[in-house]
């Protein structure tokens, strides 16, 4: 068959609900390998057409070499609609995936590569929604490796052209979030397939075999099941998250959370008995750090500390916090009302106006974190959400006081605090990891100057 008098099919590679994939190829240039899909419905009803519509659409408004490329449409003689796809020559993540996973610094690239491209799709608005290892494809080229997104046959096109219609149940049943098997998909089911895609990549098996399953053992239960992922757990869980406003909202931080948790140093591990674990929670995290602490002498370290702490204690907040002291600095771990650890910055930013010896900087974050106690009772935390909180910290100089997103998010309902933050976009930070951040300041807390880091940096 040739269509277009361009492209000859040379053998079918597969069929989906409604469309057939065959290798052809271009004619018009050198016979060029390429993917053609065509709509294998008769008489298709209007669900299959418009998704085959917003298939095209989707693809034609991301550009980003993590996605299929989208290179041509038409129709057959027979009048049924075809697209002519990038032709990825490689291997499935499925087929990748051995018993035992992939090697961790390899499944982070991996994880990093799958999350840029999904942000890029998520910020043309477009949701895959049938994310799973065998939509992934890995081509090798140079000595390095890159991962494609393919197969948008199901996607979610916000503000379509080819909108209307009911809305029907589609993708792969273990990858599905709770939303979307209730017909509810949204970005954040993405979250929730990729978040199970990397515990795969991590350990080789799959942690549930369902949405159901997974909303069954929430919390602990749930942990304990992904107890092989190490201290990649609590981050997991979070993209897992039964509820799409507790996930992460873009992939990009989920990938930042996984990253930090996989190779950053625990933070206030102290020795001693073996933690008891209570649980795993939404954690509000103040992380805080004296600027160019090492380059003190020992004795003024021990002043700025010593002011820095007195500073903390007297912080109206600070009893109902859990203290992890950091050595340069400390961080507070609040629960329940966000917004007591951005009060709690606010207040700990005006009091250090007033000893102008003390160079501190903040970093606010809201994360999955884990509540531990040893022996003692003495009460700790851990998890993925600390780590990420000082990744935001870094990011600023002396009186800034820098936020993620998630923290954004749930606050930005506020009229109190939504004008205090100035969005400074997404930016790539330690370790590689891509955060969006914010400023957090007024005319008197904080600093306007946008941080020395990122102004060098591209966001």
């Amino acid at each position: 068959m040739l269509l277009k008098n361009r492209y000859r099919i040379e053998k079918k590679l597969g069929q989906g609900g409604f469309g057939v994939v065959y290798l052809a190829c271009d004619e018009e240039l050198l016979s060029k390998r390429v993917v053609v899909k065509i709509l294998n419905v008769t008489d298709p009803d209007q669900w299959f057409l418009k998704k085959f519509q917003q298939e095209k659409e989707a693809l034609a408004r991301i550009n980003h070499p993590g996605v299929v490329e989208l290179l041509d449409a038409g129709s057959t003689p027979e009048g049924a609609p075809f697209l002519v796809m990038q032709f990825v020559d490689g291997k499935t993540l499925r087929e990748v995936i051995g018993p035992q996973g992939i090697e961790r610094t390899r499944a982070l690239e991996i994880a990093r590569q799958i999350g840029d491209a999904l942000s890029a799709a998520h910020e043309k608005g477009v949701y895959h929604r049938d994310l799973k290892p065998e939509n992934i494809m890995l081509q090798s080229g140079g000595g390095l490796e890159f991962a494609k997104l393919i197969d948008f046959g199901v996607a979610g096109v916000m503000n379509s052209l080819f909108a209307g219609g009911e809305t029907k149940i589609a993708g792969s049943y273990r990858y599905m979030a709770p939303e979307q098997l209730r017909g509810q998909p949204c970005p954040q089911s993405d979250i929730y397939a990729f978040a199970l895609i990397c515990a795969e990549m991590i350990t080789g098996k799959t942690p549930v075999e369902s949405a159901e399953e997974a909303m069954v053992l929430q919390g602990q239960p749930l942990l304990d099941r992904l107890a092989p992922l190490g201290p990649a757990a609590s981050v997991i869980a979070q993209g897992m998250a039964p509820d799409p406003r507790q996930r992460y909202q873009r992939a990009s931080e989920f990938v930042a959370g996984l990253t930090a948790s996989l190779s950053a140093t625990p933070v206030a591990s102290a020795p001693g008995p073996a933690p008891r674990h209570e649980g795993m929670e939404m954690g509000h995290v103040l992380f805080m750090d004296l600027v160019s602490y090492s380059l003190m002498s020992i004795e003024r370290q021990t002043e700025c500390l010593s002011q820095l702490q007195q500073i903390v204690r007297a912080a109206s907040h600070f009893d109902s916090a859990i203290r992890l002291p950091t050595g340069d600095g400390m961080a507070l771990v609040f629960f329940g009302d966000p917004a007591v650890a951005a009060e709690s910055a606010f207040e700990i930013a005006a009091a250090i106006k007033k000893s102008p010896g003390l160079r501190l900087r903040m970093g606010l974050h809201t994360g999955l974190v884990e509540r531990v106690s040893d022996i003692n009772a003495s009460r700790n935390v851990s998890g993925g959400g600390i780590n990420v909180a000082q990744r935001v910290m870094d990011c600023g100089d002396a009186g800034h006081i820098l936020v993620s997103s998630n923290l954004v998010d749930v606050l930005s309902d506020s009229e109190r605090w939504k004008p205090y933050f100035q969005d400074l976009g997404e930016h790539r930070v330690k370790h590689g990891v891509r955060i969006h951040l914010y400023n957090f300041h007024n005319d008197e807390i904080g600093t306007h100057d946008n941080p020395i880091k990122l102004r060098r940096s591209n966001p």
